[in-house]
C-alpha cells in the first residue's frame, strides 16, 4: 500500500481508499497468477541462507512488513520459508504504516508472548528502507540496514549498515549483542 501512496503523492494525485484497495487487489492477483503459472520467486542474495541459519539456530523470527498478509503468505510459500516465521505482522494488522512504530511494536509483543525471555535490547530488525529503520528505532529495537532497495546513505540511522544480506551471518549478528 505504501508504494502506491508514495507514487500517488509524488505525482500529485489523490488516492482514494477504494482506489488503493483496487490497486492492492490487482497487484495480488498478478502475483498469484504468476506463481500459479509456474513462475518462482527469486530471493535477494543472502536472504534464504541467513533466514535458514537463524531458524536452524533456534532464533525466533518474525516479520513486520508494510505488505498485505496475503502477499506475505504467497512470498513465504513461494520461497519455502513459511515455517521460519510463526509471527507475521502485515499492513492488515496495523492502522499506521512505517515510519510509525506500530508494526514493530506489534511484532515484538507477539514475539515476546511466544518467548517471554526476549527483550527489546536483544531483538534485532533487518530493514531496507529509511522509514522502516525509523519505525524499528522508534519501537526501541536495534536495526541492521541493508541497501537492497535504497542507497547506503539512506541507512544512516541504523545500528549497522550493509550493502546486501550476503554480508550478514549468524556470527555477525551475534556479535552485535556481545
Amino acid at each position: 500500500r505504501d508504494v502506491f501512496r508514495t507514487l500517488a503523492k509524488a505525482s500529485g494525485t489523490d488516492l482514494a481508499d477504494d482506489t488503493l484497495a483496487g490497486l492492492c487487489e490487482q497487484k495480488q492477483a498478478i502475483l498469484e497468477a504468476s506463481l500459479s503459472n509456474g513462475h518462482s520467486l527469486a530471493p535477494l542474495p543472502g536472504v534464504e541462507a541467513l533466514i535458514r541459519s537463524l531458524h536452524a539456530a533456534g532464533i525466533p523470527l518474525a516479520i513486520g512488513s508494510g505488505a498485505t498478509k496475503r502477499d506475505l503468505e504467497l512470498m513465504l510459500a513461494g520461497l519455502g520459508l513459511t515455517e521460519c516465521f510463526p509471527i507475521v505482522v502485515s499492513a492488515d494488522n496495523v492502522n499506521e504504516s512505517k515510519p510509525h512504530p506500530a508494526t514493530y511494536e506489534q511484532a515484538f509483543a507477539r514475539l515476546q508472548a511466544l518467548h517471554p525471555c526476549i527483550t527489546k535490547e536483544g531483538t534485532l530488525v533487518i530493514e531496507d528502507t529509511a522509514g522502516g529503520i525509523q519505525s524499528a528505532l522508534a519501537a526501541g529495537l536495534k536495526v541492521v540496514g541493508v541497501a537492497t532497495t535504497t542507497t547506503m546513505d539512506c541507512l544512516s540511522g541504523a545500528t549497522l549498515a550493509k550493502s546486501d544480506l550476503t554480508q550478514l551471518t549468524l556470527d555477525t549478528l551475534r556479535g552485535m549483542f556481545a
